[in-house]
């Protein structure tokens, strides 16, 4: 959780009081304290075999960005990941060592590959979390699986986009490609800056299947690249098994040769970060928004003060520079201070709305549709996963359309009985 725009770790939580750590999803903000909770003890972690591989990835990536302002090291992930148990079958009862009378089964989230929706059991009482959600297709992944629970006595659920409504997904994806096809004919390129886990691979399954660009140079960098061959091992997730075959991957992380030729030859580029906070997406635009030809497509969530939502929003993009970036400004050799510079923005800018989440009213008909458990009086909806005015307004829905439920929007450090 971020609590005045500062990371929180779970210092209040004793690792040795854990019998178990269910994770629902890759995504750092799911799973990026798993290894705190690895300093002095050791429960198994339950999660699919997609999300193993991919927490593998954005921990590593976490610890060589961030390392020494956090509170654990690489020995503790590698306890965590000694101590990971798949579980890749859905609605399979695991029964919890340790913990007399609590078990869980997973059910398919639909948000990214490998995430999961739990039903934990502990004395008689069923509970739902939720992670996060998605109930339509897209063209990665197939819509959550939402009508196997058990009668329900309590839910735990996302909040995220509870006040957004979503466009029709099929509409996103002709209007990108549409996009992205007016901007090749006129001789221009067009980069995508998208998350290297889910985002990358959709985009990528987008361009191949309803585009026509066969002949058109794709070129996947960053982390993106070995993320998109190793997805390809868990196929049986994916609901488009996308083609590598067809893609130029730049296979150097540090040769600026690589990237100029990338630069000098693409069509369309591929690259993390989603938000052009980091990344290698941050040499490819610093070296394309000056050309009016060529276009900036985001597809990713844009977090306000992110360079990704000032470029979108306010239409100039301003970085530091230094020699190792590898920037087409040139300093003096000598000089490694950086500088910040602003470069001129004259190519076209837009956002395509590809959300792996649930929007309002897709949540609410989602939460509409589960059955609670009549001998349960009073069972609550705990409305988490977003800002405070997504809980407060997802919670007000739930009290003014589903009868019989309860919500409630804990507050950081609430505790409740169940």
């Amino acid at each position: 959780m971020k609590e005045n725009n500062k990371d929180n770790f779970p210092g209040d939580v004793e690792p040795r009081k854990i019998n178990a750590v269910i994770c629902s999803h890759a995504h750092v903000d799911h799973s990026g304290a798993l290894p705190y909770l690895y300093i002095s003890s050791r429960p198994n972690c339950y999660m699919t075999a997609t999300t193993r591989m991919l927490v593998k990835y954005l921990l590593d990536d976490m610890l060589n960005i961030s390392g020494p302002t956090l509170p654990f090291e690489e020995i503790e992930l590698r306890n965590l990941m000694k101590t990971v148990q798949v579980v890749n079958e859905f609605g399979k009862s695991v029964k919890i060592p340790g913990a007399t009378g609590c078990s869980f089964t997973f059910h398919d989230a639909g948000h990214i590959p490998g995430s999961i929706m739990t039903v934990i059991t502990m004395g008689g009482k069923n509970i739902l979390y939720t992670g996060d959600l998605n109930t339509i297709d897209t063209r990665l992944q197939w819509a959550a699986k939402t009508n196997r629970f058990p009668l329900l006595d309590a839910v735990i659920t996302e909040s995220t986009y509870s006040q957004v409504t979503h466009p029709p997904r099929q509409e996103t994806e002709q209007r990108f490609v549409t996009a992205v096809k007016d901007v090749l004919d006129r001789g221009g390129q067009v980069l995508i800056p998208a998350f290297g886990v889910a985002r990358s691979q959709e985009i990528l399954a987008v361009l191949q299947t309803i585009g026509s660009f066969h002949n058109k140079k794709i070129i996947i960098d960053g982390m993106a690249r070995d993320i998109s061959e190793d997805l390809l091992k868990h196929s049986d997730t994916l609901r488009t098994v996308y083609s590598m075959n067809r893609v130029t991957m730049v296979k150097t992380k540090k040769t600026r040769e690589d990237r100029l030729k990338a630069l000098e030859t693409g069509d369309i580029i591929i690259a993390p970060s989603g938000m052009l906070k980091g990344g290698t997406a941050r040499y490819y635009v610093e070296n394309m928004i000056d050309d009016p030809d060529n276009a900036v497509f985001l597809v990713s969530y844009q977090v306000k003060g992110t360079p990704g939502q000032v470029l979108l929003d306010e239409h100039r993009y301003e970085t530091e520079m230094d020699d190792d970036r590898g920037s087409s400004f040139n300093r003096g050799k000598n000089d490694t201070a950086k500088q910040k510079v602003e470069i001129k923005v004259k190519a076209q800018v837009e956002r395509f709305d590809f959300s792996s989440h649930c929007d309002g009213p897709e949540l609410l008909k989602f939460l509409k549709g589960l059955k609670f458990n009549p001998d349960t009086h009073d069972p609550k909806i705990y409305c988490v996963h977003g800002d405070p005015d997504s809980c407060d307004f997802l919670a007000k829905a739930i009290g003014e359309q589903i009868k019989g439920v309860a919500p409630v929007v804990p507050k950081f450090g609430e505790e409740f009985t169940i």
